[in-house]
């Protein structure tokens, strides 16, 4: 049988694992949100950029497609 002095001691030890896996779990949370934003970042910049070569496919001067898109005329005259 375990005794308290081990009761509490065993009891440390478990709150210490919680503490420990809570942390990891948000950290873990937090990287995903992380990774989530670089990733949405990243579609919305192909977006536009799908978007500014159709716009000048149809003749747009590359200044209004920087104006509509916000991307720099030297991203447009690279499609």
């Amino acid at each position: 049988m375990v005794d308290k002095a081990g009761k509490k001691e065993y009891s440390g030890m478990f709150e210490a694992v919680i503490e420990s896996m809570q942390d990891a779990r948000a950290e873990g949370l937090e990287e995903g949100l992380i990774k989530g934003r670089k990733e949405a970042q990243e579609e919305a910049f192909r977006e536009k950029l799908i978007t500014a070569a159709n716009l000048k496919k149809l003749g747009v001067s590359i200044e209004i497609i920087s104006q509509a898109t916000g991307l720099s005329p030297d991203d447009i005259e690279g499609i």
